[in-house]
């Protein structure tokens, strides 16, 4: 029995085979449960190599430390198969047992050469480019689909998901005009395809389009807000776009439908919502009680240190809510990691660890560590992976201590670079204003504020 792309299957039950199908395009798309399905698939065939092999690559992928025993399991049950699990099915495990064991690279680069040498393997394409993902490759994004795209054809399904995983790396590359020809080609072929809606999206958030941004977003909402689980991250760079020309009130109605509607305990939704407020918390604006429900899971991980991404985003929770005494438990928690080997040893060492610090200071007033610290996390922050939009959160940290603490040429210099990026984000301008009134130069600042205004009012399309 063979899948959808004509790659051997250990099961002989047309049930679960069927199944298993179903959730690869549930994965690719993000959409509906692929977990669930392949539960389905398993109950049809508890011994359905594929189908364990793709729950554990899944698993690896969520960056949720609670499911390394689930995955544990999974790659045990294919390993006691041996021979009847198939060589793809055996060499998933190898790289999900990887993973788990904390070389999170050597993990990344097995499922790497698993999708070069079955490039229709659409587990094992996805898997790497989403541990690429984690692990900051953004190089890696671009060239892992480029290596694999000469081995597909229109006819095989799948083959629009390729388009959009393409445009996301094309973006992280700073290949803007590409990945945005990518994106759109995907949405051609398969409108329903959240990553591809959120790769355009990318793009206009680094070129500063916000209400081009919007407008592609709400055009665009049937095809990647319903039943799609990164719909709370679309949500969060909706309201980016929003924050971005200063509509904070609208920002907060976003949080509150969108990004962290309901309590939650999955990483990647509790991370957005840390960043979302945060993000609030640089503009000025009180963001009341909402601290609270991220605080309840994230104290329970203050010792964690798992993945330096998400304990930046634990941090700024701690000290959004004011809890400086898990926010000192978290800082020696990873002063321990940066000591150990490993995947986040090194992640932690190079950006994790003076990230938080900077966040630390800033939270205390004292602008001047806060800067040093940041501007020592920047040039390594890919290390710990996320992406530039996400990341970009420790330069306007930065940039914000740096106005606020009156270090008028470290602001100058991390204006001047922001600009560069963003000439027209009306958020950055008036950070420019700020920085132009405190150095006595009134027209400047009063150009620098109308422009901001400018670009506010004609951004909205």
């Amino acid at each position: 029995m063979r899948d959808a792309r004509g790659l051997p299957l250990t099961t002989v039950d047309r049930t679960a085979a069927d199944r298993y199908d179903t959730a690869v395009l549930e994965f690719a798309s993000f959409t509906d449960n692929p977990v669930a399905t392949l539960d389905k698939a398993l109950e049809a065939d508890p011994t359905f190599a594929e189908a364990l092999a793709a729950k554990a690559a899944l698993n690896c992928t969520t960056s949720e430390q609670p499911l390394e025993a689930e995955t544990a399991a999974l790659v045990a049950a294919i390993e006691d198969l041996g021979a009847k699990a198939g060589e793809t099915a055996r060499r998933h495990a190898a790289a999900a047992k990887t993973w788990i064991g904390g070389d999170w690279h050597r993990g990344n680069a097995l499922w790497g050469a698993l999708a070069m040498d079955h490039p229709q393997d659409l587990v094992a394409v996805q898997t790497a480019h989403l541990t690429d993902f984690l692990l900051g490759q953004n190089q890696m994004l671009r060239d892992r689909i480029a290596a694999v795209l000469p081995a597909w054809s229109e006819d095989l399904p799948g083959y629009s998901y390729l388009y959009g995983m393409r445009a996301f790396g094309e973006e992280e590359s700073g290949h803007y005009a590409q990945a945005e020809e990518s994106g759109l080609r995907a949405l051609e072929m398969q409108p329903r395809d959240p990553w591809a809606v959120h790769a355009v999206t990318h793009v206009m958030e680094m070129q500063g389009r916000a209400g081009e941004g919007i407008a592609h977003l709400r055009g665009r909402e049937a095809d990647w807000a319903p039943d799609s689980f990164l719909a709370y991250h679309v949500w969060w760079h909706l309201a980016l776009f929003h924050l971005d020309r200063g509509e904070t009130d609208e920002a907060l109605k976003l949080y509150d439908n969108g990004v962290h509607p309901q309590h939650t305990e999955i990483a990647m939704e509790m991370l957005d919502a840390a960043a979302l407020l945060w993000r609030l918390g640089l503009m000025g604006v009180d963001v009341g009680a909402r601290w609270q429900d991220p605080l309840t899971v994230y104290e329970d991980q203050a010792e964690d240190g798992y993945y330096a991404f998400n304990d930046l985003h634990a941090m700024m929770t701690f000290l959004g809510a004011e809890r400086f005494d898990l926010a000192d438990r978290l800082i020696e928690r990873l002063q321990a990691r940066a000591g150990e080997g490993g995947s986040n040893g090194m992640m932690t060492r190079d950006a994790g660890l003076p990230a938080v610090l900077g966040l630390r200071a800033f939270a205390r007033g004292d602008y001047e560590t806060a800067v040093e610290q940041l501007e020592l996390a920047r040039p390594a922050a890919h290390r710990f992976g996320g992406s530039h939009a996400q990341r970009d959160v420790i330069a306007w940290t930065a940039t914000e201590a740096a106005l606020r603490g009156k270090l008028t040429s470290r602001a100058r210099g991390l204006l001047a670079e922001r600009l560069t990026a963003k000439p027209q984000s009306p958020t950055i301008l008036r950070q420019q204003a700020r920085l132009c009134r405190m150095t006595d130069r009134a027209a400047d600042a009063e150009r620098a504020e109308a422009e901001a205004q400018r670009f506010a009012d004609t951004a909205a399309l």
